[in-house]
């Protein structure tokens, strides 16, 4: 998925790791790449591409969960807002502290709930979903199996399923 200047959303694919070539010695976890250039894009690519390391489907967990991120706030990972030390990640902390802390969430301004509040909470768990796996760290981050998973989790949370 890639989005425009209008925020309108395209579709792509997450899979630079399946794309790059394997390294020849993998006897290393943290193995380095063999080019100089940063492989993706400036604030969707993961924070170890920047130091050499090969591209990895963690690499790919941190990229997609960047654009989770993006998509829900409307703010770009390299907007002109964030300087000195606000990042998109302080950003969300800061929106998930507001969202928890306020009472009325479940609220429109006409005062009626909406689906018992669930919109709300899907906001909270997709804003923490996403920063668990953009995290800083490749080993932080979720699997992409579990991505998958967590993500059906909380879609079935908010159009009500059970969850066995």
């Amino acid at each position: 998925i890639l989005l425009d200047n209008d925020l309108v959303a395209h579709v792509d694919d997450f899979g630079l790791a399946r794309l790059l070539p394997k390294p020849v010695n993998t006897s290393s976890e943290q193995r380095t790449s063999s080019t100089i250039a940063i492989k993706g894009s400036i604030g969707y690519a993961a924070p170890e591409y920047g130091m050499g390391l090969v591209a990895s489907t963690q690499g790919d967990v941190y990229s997609y969960c960047i654009l989770l991120l993006e998509m829900i706030t409307g703010r770009r990972p390299t907007d002109d807002m964030f300087v000195d030390d606000l990042d998109l990640h302080n950003y969300i902390v800061d929106l998930l502290l507001f969202l928890e802390g306020d009472e009325n969430r479940n609220m429109t301004p006409g005062g009626e709930t909406i689906n018992g509040g669930r919109e709300m909470e899907c906001i909270i768990s997709l804003f923490k979903f996403g920063l668990k796996c953009s995290a800083r760290l490749p080993n932080d981050r979720m699997r992409m199996n579990e991505v998958v998973r967590k993500l059906h989790l909380i879609k079935d949370a908010f159009v009500g399923v059970r969850v066995h």
